[in-house]
C-alpha cells in the first residue's frame, strides 16, 4: 500500500475525477489535525466524512469535517452557496489563526532559548 503524506491527500481532485479511498482520506484528516469527533455534537463514534460544499472531489482540509450518523445529512442538503461560503470561510479563519499562533509560539520559544543561552 502506498503511503501518502496528508498534504498529498487533502487536495482538490487528486485522482482526476475518481473519489479518494475512504480509509486514506480519514487517516489524512486525523493526521492533519482535524478532530476525530462530530463537529456538531462532539461524539467520537459512528463518524462519517462530510464535505461542507457537498463536492466529494474537494478534499481540501477546510472543506472536510467529521459528522456522526445523526448529524450527517442523508440526502445532500440543498444549501445556498452563501451559507456554504460562510462556513468554509469561518473554518479557514480558524485554521489560519491556529497556524499563526503556532508560528508565534515557535518564535517566542526561539527568543527565550536565545536569552537563556546568552545568560
Amino acid at each position: 500500500m502506498n503511503k501518502f503524506h496528508w498534504e498529498q491527500v487533502l487536495v482538490f481532485d487528486r485522482l482526476s475525477g475518481k473519489l479518494e479511498n475512504h480509509s486514506r482520506l480519514r487517516r489524512a484528516m486525523i493526521k492533519s489535525g482535524i478532530a476525530k469527533c462530530c463537529t456538531n455534537c462532539k461524539i467520537n463514534y459512528s463518524l462519517h466524512i462530510h464535505h461542507i460544499d457537498d463536492n466529494r472531489l474537494n478534499n481540501l482540509k477546510f472543506n472536510l469535517e467529521f459528522l456522526c450518523t445523526k448529524c450527517h445529512p442523508k440526502p445532500p442538503r440543498k444549501r445556498k452557496p452563501e451559507s456554504i461560503h460562510k462556513k468554509i470561510m469561518k473554518k479557514m479563519t480558524k485554521l489560519a489563526v491556529k497556524e499563526i499562533q503556532e508560528i508565534e509560539d515557535a518564535r517566542v520559544c526561539a527568543e527565550l532559548d536565545m536569552i537563556a543561552n546568552s545568560i
